[in-house]
């Protein structure tokens, strides 16, 4: 018998038989005479046990196609292939997008060196000119965002944080200076040599020559 000695082969299935059986009395449960049913031949399937195909040698590819197999070990890969292949499809997903991520901050972190670095190199350069160099924001007052120490000195101020806390306009002689010395700016993208009558901090009254550029963000709109 399978399962006590021998390897296996074409044999009848109790399982199958029994499903044959009940069948055939379903039929009769419905009606059906007993005479009417025809007889059939035993169901018969191609079966084999495990442990004597691993005894003689006799390997799963040498047998028919739908063959039954017992005694065979579990195996998880046989039986969740499908499951085992989705999460390795999903961890190999994540991997990539952290392997992304990573290389993302890599590069950032690059780029934000190279910015300090940058930034760092330009600051020592204006910090060392004795021309006065700034940043503003646009509008008819403006906010000032950098500035160098020529230019704080230039309008006799104590301390860069002091000088940062004016308003532009407060700089010019007639505010309304600045207004027009925006629209420019604004209009053209750049002013260069523009002669603007200005004021230092104690009221003294002087004539300096402006140059300054637009600087705008992916949008077009001007940052400063």
């Amino acid at each position: 018998y399978l399962g006590h000695g021998i390897v296996g082969g074409k044999l009848t299935s109790g399982i199958a038989e029994g499903k044959m059986v009940g069948e055939m009395a379903l039929r009769i449960l419905d009606g059906e005479k007993a005479s009417d049913i025809p007889l059939s031949q035993s169901p018969v399937q191609y079966m084999f046990d495990y442990s004597q195909m691993m005894r003689f040698g006799v390997k799963e590819s040498m047998l028919p196609e739908n063959s039954i197999i017992i005694n065979k070990p579990f195996s998880f890969y046989e039986k969740y292939q499908g499951l085992f292949w989705t999460v390795v499809f999903i961890i190999s997903l994540l991997l990539l997008i952290i392997s992304i991520l990573f290389w993302n901050i890599i590069r950032r972190k690059a780029a934000e060196v190279a910015l300090f670095e940058s930034e760092d190199r330009y600051r020592t350069l204006t910090n060392n000119l004795n021309v006065g160099i700034y940043r503003n924001t646009v509008g008819s007052k403006g906010k000032f965002i950098e500035a160098n120490p020529a230019i704080v000195k230039l309008f006799g101020y104590d301390s860069r944080e002091d000088f940062l806390r004016t308003n532009v306009s407060d700089l010019y002689q007639n505010p309304d200076d600045r207004k027009i010395f925006n629209i420019k700016m604004l209009q053209s993208g750049a002013v260069l040599n523009e002669e603007e009558h200005l004021i230092k901090k104690d009221g003294t009254p002087f004539i300096a020559s402006i140059s300054a550029v637009a600087v705008k963000d992916e949008k077009g709109e001007v940052k400063y």
